[in-house]
Formats: structure tokens, C-alpha cells, sequence
């Protein structure tokens, strides 16, 4: 039961409320962050500067967050390749 919470939590709860942040924020700032209908390149960009219109200090955590992100999954990748396992690094 505790395992199903987790992926419960990322995908419903932390994706949903991110994406009502992005659009709220949006609507008050008059379509600033991004425009409807037009194809967003860069998600982190849009979710830093909707979430800084209500924290100032958000884009550095944010920045801080996908640094370690970045970090952990590249870390993961050299392990992966410089060991012996026949592993497929999806099946880790």
C-alpha cells in the first residue's frame, strides 16, 4: 500500500498543482509566462517564473533541485557503465 502512495503523490498531487500554479499565475500576469496554444520549450522556465510571481527565492531551489537531478542521474549512468552488470540501466 505505501508503494502505490509515492507514485500517487508525484503524478496526481505535485504534477497537478504545478500545472494549476502555472496557469493561475498566468492568467494574472496576463499571459506573461506562456501563450495557449503555442508549443513551451522549456518547461522549467515556465514552472520558475509562475511559481517566482508567489516566492521570489523559488527559481534558486529550482535551479538547486535540477542540478541534483542532473547530478544523480549522470552519477547513475557512469556506474552503470563502468561495472560489469548486464543490466539494462530501465531495469535498475
Amino acid at each position: 500500500m505505501v508503494s502505490l502512495l509515492e507514485p500517487f503523490i508525484d503524478t496526481v498531487v505535485v504534477c497537478t498543482l504545478t500545472a494549476l500554479v502555472i496557469i493561475v499565475t498566468n492568467a494574472d500576469t496576463g499571459g506573461s509566462i506562456m501563450t495557449y496554444g503555442v508549443k513551451s520549450p522549456d518547461g522549467v522556465l515556465a514552472t520558475s517564473k509562475a511559481f517566482a510571481t508567489v516566492m521570489p527565492w523559488f527559481p534558486y531551489m529550482l535551479t538547486v533541485a535540477c542540478g541534483f537531478v542532473c547530478f544523480l542521474n549522470h552519477d547513475l549512468l557512469v556506474i552503470l557503465r563502468f561495472t560489469k552488470l548486464d543490466v539494462p540501466f530501465w531495469q535498475v
